[in-house]
């Protein structure tokens, strides 16, 4: 019995080995400067089949779906740069996706229509043109812009508009289109053990606010990941859509794709988030408990060097 274990231990670790070895063909010249060197950097862990997959195997996997979610950290460069990357790979695999961006609500989607219409190419004047005061740089989101407007990819604005938000702070889901609420799946409770991870995740976000506040925040995470999914749904083209945003939102058990799917039964969802490597952590399932709660919560994982952070909370 010993023998059969370390046999399958021997096994599992060559698995893993080679996986990492094949994931791992990018020389990339990363632009965020933490922990480089870490042997996770560059890696792809596939969740469902807990193995290693290469980036040609995921681009394959991105071409193949019909709604795409790819979750960054907003302040890394290198996450918009994979995001460019697996747009490119699906408008080389002949799709031409609406591509959704967290970053504007709904209100501007006129205005970035029409700045479209007079610059079509133009991704360089587009942040300006349609307002990225809140966001980390332009700069760095303009290279999925380029990607999709050379391909002559529709824009999508699909957050909800703050009012609706601060609505849904103030009266709760009462507050919000009964259409909306219904086709989202917001008038069904999550379950008690997701509600309250949800509420302490906003919590310890945000420096261990009170829980009445926690679970104002909560609703609010709610109603914009139900904003991002249904703007994902409705502006589809025929070759589906891909959504950029937080990795939070990327979520498989209660964030955009759990909304998509329960609008599109019947369709093909896949998540990536990008996730910044931690000294000391060197195994995939080590981040699910480190970030989450038990298990990582996306189809994949792309692991990636990490950017300083600000403090959390001040003194």
């Amino acid at each position: 019995m010993v023998v059969v274990r370390l046999l399958a231990a021997a096994t599992w670790l060559a698995l893993v080995v080679a996986g990492a070895a094949a994931a791992q063909p990018i020389p990339a010249p990363w632009q965020s400067p933490l922990n480089r060197d870490h042997p996770l950097v560059g890696s792809i862990w596939d969740v469902g089949a807990a193995r290693f997959i290469a980036p040609a195997d995921l681009e394959a996997r991105i071409a193949a779906s019909r709604f795409v979610v790819l979750g960054e950290n907003h302040d890394n460069p290198d996450h918009h740069a994979l995001q460019a990357r697996l747009l490119a790979a699906v408008v080389a695999a002949g799709r031409s996706p609406s591509v959704a961006y967290e970053m504007w609500d709904t209100s501007q989607q006129a205005a970035l229509d029409t700045y479209l219409r007079d610059h079509p190419r133009d991704a360089a004047g587009l942040g300006d043109a349609i307002g990225w005061d809140d966001w980390p740089d332009w700069s760095m989101y303009q290279p999925i812009a380029e990607v999709a407007l050379a391909a002559g990819l529709r824009l999508v604005a699909a957050n909800a508009p703050l009012p609706v938000l601060q609505a849904a702070s103030q009266g709760g889901l009462g507050a919000l289109e009964p259409a909306f609420v219904a086709r989202t799946g917001l008038g069904t409770p999550l379950a008690d053990a997701a509600q309250t991870a949800l509420a302490a995740e906003m919590a310890g976000a945000h420096c261990g606010i009170a829980p009445d506040v926690a679970n104002r925040m909560a609703v609010i995470q709610r109603v914009w990941d139900a904003s991002l999914a249904d703007s994902l749904v409705r502006n589809a083209t025929p070759s589906g859509a891909v959504l950029i945003a937080g990795s939070g939102h990327a979520r498989t058990d209660r964030a955009v794709p759990a909304i998509v799917r329960l609008a599109e039964p019947d369709a093909s969802v896949l998540a990536v988030a990008f996730i910044e490597v931690a000294p000391g952590l060197t195994i995939p399932g080590q981040y699910a408990a480190f970030q989450f709660t038990a298990a990582l919560p996306f189809d994949y994982v792309w692991f990636t060097p990490g950017t300083p952070k600000p403090p959390a909370c001040g003194p």
